[in-house]
């Protein structure tokens, strides 16, 4: 009796050593995500002492023309964000020159469409629209106050040539023709709506990515400890919340040092996991890289690419995911770059 408790001990004993053994060697990691503000800067790279913006367009009759209110279309389109607009020589000053919009034919198109029945009787259908033919234009550049050319190109589109318009397709010619004719004043008016609206909003478009310091949002992911009972998995939890409400609540117009004091403890719980998981075990090496990532890519949206660096060369040198490594030594040298050739020290200005 005796002999068969004390192998039932040994038995329960040697399981819990091996569950135990097991459960070390086992360790799930989960990316989780971040979200925070930065500053999209200008395609161009622009002096940073530029912080004012006016323009001249002409063009103010053809949108009376066709009905369109100037001070909408000017508040909407004759803007650059992060830049304090002035009547005339602002640091960036815009040319845009609309072209009056032509309308040269409209003329009926057909096209027939044959098919065959069940019986392989052969039908046709044809359909007719009017087509109109016209023409229009438009051209921008920005220029510095001292008249140099800061687009690169000017965005012009006098020479695309004669454009087409459509018409819903009728069943019989006189439909077709009449559609058009009996309508023609609003279809036209419509036609040169679109194609000014169209002209305009890429304009602004391009002119605020070229030249525009716009609010952005920006992403980067963080790991987790997903083992249930692992002695990390709540400060990883914790941390990870802690950083994405941190980073959640950043301004695109200047980092607070309020935000990095916030973020010093987790920056020092991750920094402190090396040091607590030295082991050549897989689980050990697999959260040295998560500490290692975790950093790298905090100091990365804190604009801090020497550190990010660093933790770059541990993660590589950690021999788990050597990919991850390279890839922020990558984000860190194209970030330095970026910083020296604008001439800032950070993604996040102070409002311009």
């Amino acid at each position: 009796m005796r002999n068969g408790y004390f192998i039932q001990l040994i038995f329960t004993a040697s399981a819990t050593l091996a569950s135990t053994a097991l459960a070390a060697q086992k360790l799930d990691i989960d990316k989780k995500q971040v979200v925070t503000s930065l500053m999209a800067l200008p395609e161009k790279n622009l002096d940073t002492a530029f912080h004012t913006f006016s323009y001249q367009f002409n063009g103010d009759y053809i949108l009376g023309t066709w009905g369109m209110d100037l001070g909408t279309a000017k508040k909407n389109y004759f803007k650059l964000t992060g830049y304090q607009p002035l009547d005339n020589r602002g640091d960036l000053h815009l040319d845009a020159t609309l072209k009056p919009i032509q309308f040269l034919e409209s003329k009926v198109e057909s096209r027939t469409v044959k098919s065959k029945d069940k019986a392989g009787r052969e039908t046709s259908q044809t359909y007719y629209k009017c087509v109109v033919t016209y023409e229009s234009g438009f051209a921008w550049n920005m220029r510095s106050k001292d008249g140099r050319d800061v687009s690169g190109r000017a965005l012009s589109l006098h020479g695309s040539g004669i454009k087409k318009y459509d018409c819903t397709e009728k069943n019989s010619y006189k439909d077709a023709y009449d559609a058009y004719n009996n309508n023609r004043q609003q279809i036209n008016r419509d036609i040169a709506t679109n194609e000014i609206q169209t002209f305009l909003g890429e304009m602004s478009r391009d002119m605020n990515r070229m030249f525009g310091y716009r609010p952005d949002k920006d992403k980067f992911n963080l790991w987790i400890v997903d083992s249930k009972n692992h002695p990390e998995e709540e400060g990883f939890s914790k941390h990870f919340e802690s950083v994405k409400a941190i980073f959640g609540a950043m301004s695109p117009y200047g980092l607070n040092p309020t935000d990095l004091e916030a973020l010093r403890p987790s920056i020092e719980y991750y920094q402190s996991i090396p040091d607590k998981y030295r082991a050549d075990e897989k689980a050990d090496i697999k959260l040295r890289y998560a500490a290692y990532f975790n950093l790298a890519n905090i100091h990365l949206f804190l604009d801090n690419p020497e550190k990010t660096m660093e933790y770059a060369n541990l993660l590589i040198q950690n021999d788990y995911d050597k990919g991850d490594g390279k890839d922020f030594l990558k984000d860190a040298e194209k970030l330095q770059f970026l910083l020296f050739e604008r001439k800032i020290s950070g993604r996040r200005l102070a409002r311009r």
